[in-house]
């Protein structure tokens, strides 16, 4: 009997587990989707119909894209992308710097929130072992939670990325449909949240994996590459 009632209990936390996260992927789905609808239309009203209004609708993707960058979910790329389409070369700098900017913002956002919020939104999700590595780091000083989230971690795979922690986020910021675990805003917000990233290596990293896509805009704008990459 209390061998049926486990299973049925393990069972019922594993279905609202699952409905808990396809609302979650659901979210993520329909900010994704409305992002692109976003710069689609945004893009049919620019050009060809009305030039004329290049500057201010410039000027409010800009903005835009700047909120939904710093924000954990919501869809960036696709503004940034149609932004990239239309600017300049000097409007390309620029939401080079916007893209760290938000970056460097949403992580020092994330310094003054504290870990016992990602343990309750990682418990509503179900997801109890990372809840109990997080609640262990939540209950140190910040400058020993790297050292507690090594011995926390019981695979060799899992202690390489947090040795290279800076890679992983350059890696998890250029990684295609990375909204789906927060978007560039999340993960600059984790980061901060955790207290094992210092801010000038992050701000380093940021730099170094935001350049690339900005820097073969910016080349085939001045025609030294033949073809597109937006």
């Amino acid at each position: 009997m209390n061998h049926q009632r486990l299973a049925n209990s393990t069972a019922h936390s594993a279905g609202k587990m699952a409905l808990k996260l396809l609302l979650l992927v659901s979210v993520v789905t329909a900010l994704n989707f409305a992002g692109q609808w976003l710069a689609d239309y945004l893009n049919f009203q620019v050009w060809p119909h009305n030039p004329e209004y290049m500057d201010r609708i410039v000027l409010v993707l800009m903005i835009v894209f700047f909120i939904f960058m710093t924000l954990p979910f919501f869809p960036a790329i696709e503004i940034g992308l149609l932004l990239l389409a239309l600017v300049s070369v000097k409007g390309v700098i620029v939401i080079y710097c916007l893209t760290i900017l938000a970056l460097s913002l949403a992580f020092e956002v994330g310094r003054y929130i504290p870990l016992n919020a990602l343990v309750r939104l990682l418990n509503f999700f179900h997801l109890t072992k990372a809840s109990r590595i997080i609640a262990g780091m939540a209950e140190v000083e910040r400058r020993d939670r790297l050292d507690t989230l090594r011995e926390a971690l019981g695979s060799d795979k899992s202690r390489f990325w947090v040795n290279h922690r800076y890679l992983l986020v350059a890696v998890l910021l250029n990684m295609p449909g990375n909204s789906v675990i927060g978007g560039g805003g999340g993960i600059a917000l984790l980061c901060g949240m955790s207290g094992i990233h210092s801010y000038g290596r992050f701000l380093l990293t940021t730099m170094l994996a935001a350049l690339p896509i900005p820097a073969l805009v910016i080349a085939q704008k001045l025609m030294l590459v033949p073809f597109q990459f937006y």
